[in-house]
């Protein structure tokens, strides 16, 4: 489905390069969204920014972008690929996952892999908001596993036409297990930084954990999960949470017509499990062999692509139906 060819840049070359550099070196304009508050079932609220194109008629493209781990609308490959979706003259919605983001302050809940309800609400107010427009999901990292498990639970019943989830963790267990070794460890360390700070930020989360949790926080992604994630989340243990948001074992249901992007030196994600699960007809992938974790720095442009950031174009191809 992807007809450019990746060539990562010859001074950014294997995956740890490719993802630190994708985290850094980006720039973005200045925001100009508009929120919409969300209200959840259970009372908590998400925030949708709403990047709506001049002269917006009601009937073009609609992508939703579903952010990863510890990021928020804010992201940088939110902000680069929200200004390049409405450029293009398609409408564009950055979530915030509960907790995160402008809704740091409107959940009592965080945010898990396993709150594909939560993506479920946004698809659904975007749908009501747009009624005519074809509606793309896009999802990154853990926010690509979250709508594939929810394509794969909802099947015909998904809110949107289309979904492409790029560097999406389809095993929790193996992902978990990759972070803990080696160089990874400093990704592991990183996310449980980002996280626990997260945590300290939201006064009713920290009423909701044990006095040792904060007196010692956390120093792993694992260790994150096993003592934050999994019981703030209502899970009896890790593996519990782990088998509820895999969506490794729900790929053969899916539906809606999906493109899974990722990249073989990927340090963070197993791309390996991406081309060996089991999926329906409708499931394209494509495994380039560098591009790292949400990287994928060109050092040959493809034709059309007015700068390096070769995933944010094929966002763009996707939304727009070239592909």
């Amino acid at each position: 489905m992807i007809q450019h060819r990746f060539t990562p840049h010859p001074l950014i070359l294997g995956g740890h390069a490719q993802t630190i550099g994708g985290t850094y070196l980006w720039s973005a304009p200045p925001y100009k969204a508009v929120t919409h508050i969300v209200e959840l079932q259970d009372g908590d609220k998400i925030v949708l920014h709403d990047d709506c194109p001049k002269n917006w008629t009601g009937l073009g493209k609609v992508a939703v972008l579903v952010h990863g781990l510890a990021g928020c609308h804010g992201s940088g490959y939110m902000r680069r690929i929200a200004h390049k979706l409405t450029a293009a003259g398609h409408r564009c919605f950055r979530m915030d996952q509960r907790g995160c983001g402008a809704g740091v302050d409107l959940a009592a809940g965080s945010t898990n892999g396993a709150r594909i309800g939560d993506v479920a609400a946004a698809l659904s107010y975007v749908r009501t908001t747009c009624p005519q427009s074809e509606i793309t999901a896009v999802g990154f990292s853990l926010g690509g596993a979250m709508t594939l498990r929810l394509a794969g639970e909802m099947r015909d019943a998904f809110p949107a036409d289309r979904l492409m989830a790029i560097a999406p963790p389809i095993d929790f267990w193996k992902c978990s297990d990759s972070m803990e070794r080696g160089l990874n460890r400093g990704y592991s360390r990183y996310f449980a930084k980002l996280l626990v700070r997260r945590v300290n930020d939201n006064s009713a989360l920290r009423q909701q954990l044990r006095a040792d949790v904060l007196k010692s926080p956390p120093k792993t992604l694992a260790e994150f999960d096993h003592r934050v994630t999994a019981p703030l989340g209502g899970f009896s243990s890790v593996d519990e949470y782990y088998a509820a948001a895999s969506p490794v074992k729900v790929l053969s249901s899916v539906r809606a017509p999906t493109l899974i992007l990722s990249a073989a030196d990927d340090p963070i994600v197993v791309s390996a499990d991406i081309e060996t699960a089991k999926a329906s007809a409708s499931v394209f992938t494509h495994i380039t062999r560098h591009g790292g974790h949400l990287g994928f720095l060109s050092g040959r442009r493809s034709p059309g692509d007015p700068d390096w950031h070769w995933m944010d174009w094929r966002v763009v191809d996707f939304v727009a139906g070239d592909h």
